[in-house]
């Protein structure tokens, strides 16, 4: 047993999150783990010398916390000249396309030609099954949705769902769009389908 871990992880969170008060909450510290292990004796659960022992890994702990190297940066700081001005520009219009799985090649090379001229995409590939939908931020640079036309996409739904495709679209892109506005990134788009 030893409380080298605690005594080091303390002094070194306190040296960089609270230098001022470094002595008193490491004097804490040490208050509160003696007061535990006065009662661990007085339970019989460690003998003298365990507490002995217990109190210098502390002890040692403590000490090499505070001279174990941070790596907090030491930054001067910064003049008015050093902040760029905000963007205060919207980002441009969300595309959104959705269509059946098989058309997933043709959609996917829109969402890539949609990225690459510097409009976000999103992608809603559906299949006639009861299978699970998932989303993803693809390494392509959009989010893309997949799952079944009949499948939950919330993990409360229920596991088979009726929906017709339009209105099964409809519905994840209105909750598409409400976490979208809810981020403030996006706060518009535009559909495109293929079926």
């Amino acid at each position: 047993m030893s409380l080298h871990d605690i005594g080091a992880s303390s002094a070194l969170f306190l040296r960089k999150h609270a230098p001022d008060a470094l002595d008193s909450a490491l004097d804490l510290l040490v208050a509160d783990q003696r007061a535990r292990l006065l009662r661990l004796a007085r339970a019989r659960r460690i003998g003298p010398a365990e507490m002995r022992s217990l109190m210098e890994s502390l002890a040692a702990g403590i000490a090499e916390g505070r001279d174990r190297r941070s790596d907090v940066p030491n930054c001067p700081p910064a003049g008015p000249q050093a902040f760029v001005q905000l963007n205060t520009e919207l980002p441009p219009e969300m595309i959104r396309r959705d269509g059946w799985l098989h058309h997933a090649r043709t959609l996917r090379d829109q969402a890539a030609t949609d990225v690459a001229t510097g409009r976000p995409a999103a992608l809603m590939l559906l299949e006639p099954t009861p299978r699970k939908h998932w989303v993803q931020f693809t390494e392509g640079g959009w989010w893309e949705q997949r799952g079944g036309l009949f499948g939950p996409s919330d993990r409360a739904g229920r596991r088979v769902q009726f929906w017709r495709y339009r209105s099964r679209v409809a519905a994840e892109w209105a909750v598409f769009l409400q976490h979208e506005r809810g981020n403030r990134s996006v706060p518009r788009a535009s559909s495109v389908a293929i079926r």
